[in-house]
C-alpha cells in the first residue's frame, strides 16, 4: 500500500498569524497609562510567542518601550543586532562562557544563584 507524501497539502496545518503592529502599540500604550510611573517591559521571548520577534521589537521602541525581557542570550543579540538599542534582560540564567556577550552587547542577566 502507497500512500501521498507528507508534504500534501491537505495535511498541513491550516494556520497563519498576522500581526497588527499598531494594535500591538495601542495595547501597550495602553497597559503603560494603567501603570502610571512604573516601567512596562515587555518579554519577547520564543520568537516574540510567534509573532516576530524583530518586528515587534521595532514596532515596541518606537511607541516608547524602555526596556525588554527575552529568555534566551541567542535573542537578545539578535535583537541588538537589528538595532534594537534599549536595555535587554534576559531571563534565563547564564551559562558559562557568555559572560563575554553580555559585555560585548551590553546586555543584562538574571542572577539564579549567589554561586554564578
Amino acid at each position: 500500500m502507497s500512500f501521498p507524501a507528507i508534504d500534501d497539502l491537505h495535511l498541513k496545518r491550516p494556520t497563519i498569524i498576522d500581526i497588527n503592529l499598531d494594535a500591538l502599540c495601542r495595547n501597550f500604550l495602553k497597559i503603560a497609562q494603567h501603570v502610571g510611573r512604573a516601567n512596562v517591559m515587555p518579554i519577547l521571548k520564543a520568537n516574540a510567542y510567534g509573532c516576530g520577534l524583530i518586528p515587534c521589537a521595532k514596532a515596541l521602541q518606537n511607541a516608547g518601550a524602555k526596556s525588554f525581557g527575552v529568555a534566551l542570550l541567542q535573542e537578545a543579540v539578535d535583537l541588538r543586532r537589528a538595532g534594537i538599542s534599549i536595555p535587554i534582560l534576559v531571563l534565563g540564567g547564564l551559562l558559562g562562557g557568555q559572560i563575554d556577550h553580555y559585555l560585548h552587547y551590553d546586555l543584562d542577566m538574571t542572577a539564579s544563584s549567589v554561586f554564578k
